[in-house]
């Protein structure tokens, strides 16, 4: 079951000019329309009128006058207001397409304003529910106030003060949590892929890998190497990185990958430690 389509427009505000105003589009969706009038020392006239399709031509339509407490026939005349003041509100009769209102003012003001719903049963004084007049008038009100945040398909909100600090998080944005796994070596000690590695054994980003030697290198050619022993299988293995120690003349190195790896994927590092120096290796990385 679909939920019962609602419109509203405002048309006129204390207006003391004659004009015609054609109801917007989306009036056609509603099984009821009511037009509320309120005149103010008002001398005019007001014909409701409406099209059945694109071609054809406004010409007055059927409407009950709601607010009287007699029994109302169906009316297509002319309304006609003199020095009139008061509120007036009148019900559409019949599906239209289109429907317009042709108003003509000679003094006074006129205020109006049309609402409409795919279902009748939200007009309770039209299937028995007793809405007063004074209770229809609130609902059109709330309808133009509602009508008057819409801009096209999307309610426009304006936040007039700032909002509240707070500390409460909405769904999955909590900071993560960096783990990390350091290493350390004496003056006898490689790094070795089967042992100084990490295996977090869930998904996870590899935020950084960090060396610190007690002084660089110097013999040779000294690479370390930094690899993925993937969790897919040899064939997915990688070399991450490779970088001589001698020739860059390494103390320190911090490396970022920024990578994110699957459960199972296992981070190696390996280096021979052949000048003796001590060191200390770090990996850090995320659960995902």
């Amino acid at each position: 079951m679909s939920l019962p389509y609602v419109v509203s427009e405002a048309i006129w505000a204390a207006k003391d000019t004659t004009e015609t105003k054609v109801l917007k589009s989306d009036f056609e969706r509603c099984s009821v329309t009511v037009i509320e009038v309120t005149t103010a020392a008002f001398t005019g006239t007001l014909d409701i009128q409406g099209i059945l399709h694109e071609i054809s031509a406004y010409a007055n339509v059927p409407y009950i006058r709601q607010d009287q407490a007699t029994v109302q026939t169906p009316s297509v005349t002319q309304i006609s207001y003199v020095a009139d003041t008061g509120t007036y509100r009148y019900v559409i009769l019949g599906y239209w397409r289109r429907i317009q209102l042709v108003m003509t003012a000679s003094d006074g003001t006129i205020t109006c304003g049309a609402a409409g719903s795919s279902s009748a049963n939200l007009f309770s004084y039209m299937t028995g529910g007793g809405m007063t007049p004074a209770q229809a008038a609130a609902m059109v009100t709330a309808l133009q106030i509602i009508d008057n945040i819409v801009s096209g398909s999307e309610a426009q909100v304006d936040v007039v003060a700032a909002l509240p600090a707070g500390t409460n998080k909405i769904g999955k944005v909590a900071e993560p949590v960096t783990v990390e796994t350091p290493f350390t070596g004496t003056t006898d000690e490689d790094i070795l892929a089967a042992t100084h590695k990490i295996t977090p054994g869930a998904a996870f980003k590899l935020v950084e890998i960090s060396l610190h030697l007690s002084a660089a290198p110097t013999t040779g050619t000294q690479n370390l190497v930094l690899a993925l022993d993937s969790a897919q299988g040899a064939a997915y293995d990688q070399v991450l990185l490779t970088i001589d120690l001698v020739a860059n003349a390494v103390t320190d190195l911090t490396i970022k990958p920024d990578r994110h790896f699957q459960s199972g994927d296992v981070i190696t590092a390996a280096w021979t430690n052949t000048d003796d120096k001590t060191w200390g290796l770090v990996y850090k990385h995320q659960l995902e």
